[in-house]
């Protein structure tokens, strides 16, 4: 299964997605994917692992490019989300989308 395809089917079912990312582990909830400028992206809140700027406490929204995740896994787990559900900057084409 394609990266996409994996994103595709965790928003349909809620599913957390573990993935590498600019070296880091993310562990992550996707709410949207699709195209922004030609570009593959996936709009997820990042709940739990690293990144190179922090990880706010209670975790935070981030726009990822699909091509660049690595070892991209779903497991079933506690949905995480935010109020300030917003992904509009992140894409313009949306492929799908969570129901909240």
């Amino acid at each position: 299964m394609s990266n996409e395809e994996l994103i595709v089917d965790a928003i349909r079912q809620k599913l957390m997605v573990t993935a590498m990312y600019q070296g880091y582990e993310r562990l992550m909830c996707p709410h949207v994917i699709g195209y922004k400028n030609g570009i593959l992206n996936a709009f997820f809140f990042q709940f739990a692992g690293g990144s190179k700027s922090g990880l706010r406490p209670g975790g935070q929204w981030r726009c990822i490019h699909v091509d660049e995740l690595t070892q991209v896994s779903c497991s079933p787990g506690e949905w995480h989300t935010k109020e300030d559900y917003a992904p509009t900057t992140c894409m313009d084409e949306i492929i799908a989308e969570v129901v909240l």
